[in-house]
């Protein structure tokens, strides 16, 4: 938020109105400091965002003029003699009745500080708008409902070859150096204004004043989006021909988006068809009904997306084979919809080779036993 030091100078101000202006507060974020003699002075006025003076002062107020900070403003106590009154006088921005009580003055006095407050905020606002428009490196530009642009940012300046200068203030068929405005630009502009939709605008009285535009380079994301295709490609080439099983399925097991001939050979089928029809409902069926609880309460464990957890299981072909199978689980997120992500490992050949050595220790101590 920003922070502004006015400096008040009081020339030649009744004791009585110079007092009143000492009492007022200043708004937020604003501080004021009065500076106040009977006889204008160069060094003071060149200090001064606002200058208060009588009518009778303003001839020699007008040689110190030139010395003025180009924001400051003048405002004279009009004595009565507006014959006199010096309406070329530079800086001269308002006239007050020189015989007001001090509730008037508190009032004019307020109002005074309310348009400076408005006049730093709309600064601050414009600021804030540069360092938003111009901090993208896309070109963005206002336009009104003329088409003419009114605000651009750097970036389309740098896109259409041109100054600020040369571009704000005018239309399409300059800025672009052709020959008339785009129909297209035109019409898009015109169906914006008229359904009211993505757009920025002032609207009085129900009026739509103009248009705010956004241009994206989109070179690189098509180079990105061919990289994807040609990855998911290989992806999906790779997917059908590994040895690991890999399905993705719905968080309630409805719908399986994808699944491998690895999987389906691991889980007991020769298709996805006959595994649905089997009754696959977040696990297959012909997982071990021993292992099915515990395979399922790991899996809807998984709460956040990223989440994995490792499993282990059995399943049982229909030939009556014994298949060992070390998994994995993700929970992920495609297209905005959670997603579970499988991996099926066939472990059964390690199983064996554990339960083998297993069972030459049980032999071997059972032997030592004997000797005994």
């Amino acid at each position: 938020m920003y922070h502004c030091h006015l400096q008040l100078y009081l020339v030649g101000v009744p004791q009585e109105l110079a007092q009143v202006l000492k009492a007022m507060p200043p708004l937020e974020r604003f501080t004021h400091h009065f500076l106040e003699n009977a006889a204008p002075r160069r060094e003071l006025a060149a200090q001064a965002d606002w200058i208060l003076a009588p009518q009778s002062l303003s001839g020699t107020l007008a040689p110190l003029a030139e010395s003025w900070k180009p924001e400051a403003r003048l405002v004279l106590l009009e004595d009565g003699a507006r014959e006199s009154l010096p309406w070329d006088l530079p800086h001269l921005w308002d006239l007050w009745p020189a015989a007001m009580e001090a509730r008037e003055l508190r009032l004019r006095f307020r109002r005074l500080q309310e348009l400076w407050k408005l006049e730093v905020d709309r600064w601050q606002a414009e600021q804030l708008l540069e360092a938003c428009i111009n901090g993208s490196p896309n070109p963005v530009w206002f336009k009104d409902k003329d088409g003419v642009h009114v605000k651009v940012n750097e970036s389309f300046c740098r896109m259409v070859g041109k100054t600020r200068q040369q571009v704000e203030g005018r239309r399409h068929a300059y800025i672009w150096d052709v020959e008339e405005d785009d129909p297209a630009c035109i019409e898009s502009e015109r169906e914006v204004m008229r359904k009211r939709e993505t757009c920025v605008a002032d609207e009085v009285d129900g009026s739509v004043t103009g248009t705010v535009g956004v241009a994206l380079d989109v070179t690189r994301e098509r180079g990105y989006q061919r990289e994807i295709f040609e990855k998911s490609r290989i992806l999906e080439l790779l997917f059908a021909t590994m040895d690991c099983g890999m399905m993705c399925h719905s968080l309630d097991g409805k719908e399986v988006i994808s699944v491998n001939q690895a999987a389906l050979r691991l889980l007991g089928y020769q298709t996805q068809e006959e595994m649905m029809e089997d009754g696959f409902d977040l696990i297959a069926k012909s997982v071990l009904d021993k292992d099915k609880p515990g395979l399922r309460a790991s899996i809807t464990a998984l709460k956040q997306v990223g989440d994995s957890v490792g499993t282990e299981y059995r399943v049982q072909h229909r030939d009556g084979n014994i298949v060992h199978i070390l998994g994995n689980v993700k929970l992920i997120e495609e297209g905005g919809e959670l997603l579970y992500q499988r991996f099926l490992l066939d472990v059964t050949a390690q199983k064996r080779l554990e339960a083998e050595r297993w069972a030459q220790k049980d032999r071997e101590l059972e032997y030592q036993e004997k000797l005994l």
